[in-house]
């Protein structure tokens, strides 16, 4: 670990940072995934998380390499970049100089290597779908839709969807593993113990890309959740299958 949880006491002692306007500040942990590659069976994401450890002056990221399968949706995951920030102390007494660690991961791949095992392509060189115009995307209790001018739509039951948020935050819980946080809550419990709804969530930037220019297109959407204000965020690219054409 970069740091032992007294050390942490030690600096915020330190910087004076027990004052009641700085002594709590809240946790903060983000998860967003970028679309990454498209292969014929797969489409590939960078998920980085960002977690404040629960201090006004320290930060954690974490970046895997997701796999997710086409025809089920489910997910494989490689560790790609881990890294910590925080004061440098040697370097500028008054704590106002960052320093970058780059920690040690094992398993930690080339996320460029698994697209190549895969046949797959970087998404800025998958093959758009060149006539699409800007679709309809809809979240409700019901489903997940988009819906193009000339009637191809796409639909994923709510139900299904939340489902796999659900997972994927656990997946990702157990991939990244526990570490020292100044809050008594752990990374774990901020990832796994929240639970997102309708309410809290936005569907936007839908996608529909292909591998190769005789390839069937994936359609993607972006949904994003937030809850304690934001302090608790989710940004992920679902893939929405082909619904019934419209009209």
């Amino acid at each position: 670990m970069p740091f032992a949880k007294f050390s942490i006491l030690a600096t915020i002692l330190s910087l004076g940072l027990s004052s009641p306007a700085t002594a709590t500040p809240p946790d903060i942990i983000d998860v967003r995934d970028d679309l990454f590659g498209i292969g014929p069976t797969h489409v590939f994401f960078l998920r980085t998380t960002f977690d404040n450890l629960g201090l006004h002056i320290t930060g954690r990221n974490d970046v895997l390499l997701v796999a997710t399968e086409i025809a089920t949706g489910s997910e494989t995951i490689w560790p790609v970049y881990r890294a910590y920030r925080g004061p440098d102390y040697a370097a500028d007494k008054t704590g106002l100089t960052d320093e970058i660690k780059i920690e040690p991961w094992d398993g930690a791949r080339n996320p460029y290597e698994i697209l190549a095992e895969f046949s797959g392509v970087p998404a800025l060189t998958a093959h758009p779908w060149w006539f699409d115009d800007q679709p309809e995307v809809s979240l409700t209790r019901e489903a997940l839709t988009v819906a193009y001018s000339d009637g191809a739509t796409y639909r994923l039951e709510t139900e299904a969807l939340f489902a796999g948020l659900t997972a994927t935050r656990e997946r990702l819980a157990d991939a990244i593993g526990e570490y020292d946080r100044m809050a008594p809550v752990t990374n774990r419990d901020l990832l796994t113990d929240t639970h997102f709804d309708v309410g809290s969530c936005e569907a936007t930037d839908p996608i529909r890309r292909a591998a190769t220019t005789n390839g069937m297109p994936v359609q993607l959407v972006r949904v994003t959740c937030e809850v304690e204000d934001g302090m608790i965020s989710s940004s992920h690219y679902v893939i929405v299958p082909p619904g019934p054409k419209a009209g």
